[in-house]
Formats: C-alpha cells, structure tokens, sequence
C-alpha cells in the first residue's frame, strides 16, 4: 500500500496473518490459496453451505484479482487489455481509452492526493524506477541530482482525465503512473465485494486484508498484526490479535522489501517530498471499512511523523497501529477495544 515496485513472490508470508477459532461440526471452515496475483499468495479462509460454493467463491475472487493485477501492472502488456504500462507507454503522445475500473482509480487517487497531504502521488513513476534499479542490484545509492530530474516528471497535474470519454493521457513525455499505494487494497475490496452473500470470505493477499462478509455464529474475525522482526513469519509471530466485523486490515512495512547499505537499511516506500524512503516506522496498520482507503492511509501513515498521521487518520474516523524503530507501538484510541484479550 504502497507504491507498486513489485514485490518478491511469497509463499505464505502475509502482513497480517489469519486466525480463525476452530470450527465445529454444523460449521466447517474451508481453506484456499492461489499464488502470483499482485506479487503475493492470497489466503481465503471462511464458511460456506458446501465445498462446491466455496470453490466458486474463491474461483471468482481469484480470476477477479487476476483481472485487476494486469490492469493494474506497470510492467507487462496483456492481449487486449489496456492497462497502466499502456498508458505509461503513450506518455506525451496520445490519450487512452481505458477500462472504467482503471479510470476509477486512477481518478480516486487524484482525488487522494491532497487528502494524503501530498504523500501519495502516483505520477511519482520516474522516482520509483530509480530506485527500484537499485535495489533489485543491491549495491549503492541513486544520486539526488538524478533523483531530482527524475521529479520534474511527477506532477499529479500532469494527469489528464476525460470522464466522459475515459480516457487518460499523462502531458510530458517520460512520466509514468504507479499506483502501487492503493491498488492491492483498492482491488481486494473490489473483488471481495462482488462475492455471493451465500459465502463468507476473510481474504488477505499480502498485508492486505478484508471480509466478505461474517458468519452468523461469530461475532468477530480474528486478525494477527505481524510482528516486523519475526525471523520466521509462517510462525504465530504476531504482536496482538485484532477483532473485526466488517473492517478491512491494511499494513504497510520495511521488512519485505528493501535493501541495505553500509548497515542502513532502504525500503521500497519513498516519501515524494525527500525523494528517499521513510523511516519513521517499521510498519503501520490501518482497520477501517474501505481496503483502497485503507491502502492509502497506510501508506500515507508510514511516510508522515506520527502526529501529522495521526491527525489524518482520526479525521477519517479509521484506526491505527504504528510499530516504530525500536519495536514499541502507537495507536489510535479505538484500538484498545478490538484488541483480543
């Protein structure tokens, strides 16, 4: 949630681990995983009427999330889709048409910047390449001087949008969107949406989690918050679980992705003001009812100081975890009364 430099392919390591209580015999608990769909494996536990309706379930949400992960891509063209690398590749040439769920987001996220105190931009591409370059070689640091040209290509106002048309057309030449702050969040919420009421889902794909809705017979769903400093997180390594109704859990980190030079320690999210990664915290959490917004504020969380965030996410009415450096925590009021005890 986070600017999409796109993350090593994991197993099984989620941000937020799923627990869920053992399920009795008139309620059974089914388990699904698919791999490679946003960089991450997405884990879908919940209750169904029989094997058969889950299997469904999570057949839809998958080629759902798959559907989004190419549009959302800056990598890779797809046959017939029109998705980001398409209109980064046609950057100060030509407007282009795009699907309405790639307008949407595109469109949110304007709207988002100011809200985010200018710390999300997704026209900051040309930064972010940088020191994506670098990081996947492991070795040194990208030049301000390189960083600060590369900026003269990021601003937000630079985005042209046609809502009636829908199209997008980025003005200069050499700008490129990334909209890897919100768009796992953003298409988790979407795709668990569109699941059948018949099923209940909890599904976290990669530090992003949300439900479809809750069974009946329970009263929460139950969210680990990992620990960052976990040396094995398939392990029960989680500071404190979370209950959860309806909300979305989103956390943004430093211990996934990043790189380390002469003993300093770079992650992949960069603060568009400095040009360099942020440091205030390990990791922050965001539970609220919206996963793109919740995306966004745990990105927006990780980059400003804690008040500045603080503020921000109160005025949003959601709540927050941060983990700082040296392993204590912050949170929100509300925090305490989903806490499991």
């Amino acid at each position: 949630m986070l600017y999409m430099l796109r993350k090593i392919l994991l197993t099984f390591c989620v941000s937020a681990m799923l627990i869920l209580c053992s399920c009795t015999e008139e309620h059974v608990k089914y388990t699904a995983s698919f791999v490679d769909v946003f960089d991450s494996t997405v884990t879908v536990v919940g209750y169904a009427d029989n094997q058969e309706a889950f299997d469904k379930a999570v057949t839809t949400l998958k080629g759902r999330m798959t559907y989004l992960d190419n549009l959302y891509d800056i990598y890779n063209n797809y046959d017939s889709l029109i998705n980001i690398k398409t209109v980064n590749d046609n950057a100060g040439k030509v407007a282009v048409a795009v699907p309405q769920e790639l307008f949407d987001l595109i469109k949110q996220s304007i709207e988002w910047y100011d809200y985010s105190h200018e710390a999300v931009n997704i026209a900051i591409g040309p930064v972010l390449r940088i020191w994506h370059d670098f990081r996947e070689s492991g070795e040194g640091l990208p030049e301000m001087s390189e960083l600060e040209e590369a900026k003269k290509l990021c601003n937000i106002k630079d985005i042209i949008l046609d809502e009636k048309n829908l199209t997008v057309f980025l003005a200069k030449e050499g700008m490129s969107l990334d909209v890897g702050a919100v768009a796992k969040g953003y298409a988790t919420g979407l795709a668990v949406s569109e699941v059948s009421d018949d099923v209940q889902l909890l599904v976290s794909a990669g530090g992003n989690v949300a439900p479809s809705g809750l069974p009946s017979f329970r009263d929460n769903w139950n969210v680990g918050i990992q620990d960052p400093d976990a040396e094995n997180p398939l392990e029960d390594t989680n500071l404190f679980l979370l209950k959860t109704t309806s909300e979305c859990v989103v956390t943004s980190g430093d211990y996934q992705r990043y790189y380390t030079v002469n003993g300093v320690r770079y992650c992949h999210i960069i603060d568009p003001k400095t040009l360099f990664p942020s440091n205030y915290f390990r990791a922050v959490t965001i539970i609220g009812p919206d996963s793109g917004l919740c995306d966004l504020l745990s990105t927006t969380a990780f980059i400003l100081p804690y008040e500045e965030g603080l503020e921000l996410i109160n005025k949003a009415g959601y709540n927050a975890v941060w983990v700082l450096p040296d392993g204590t925590t912050k949170m929100t009021d509300g925090i305490q009364d989903l806490i499991v005890e």
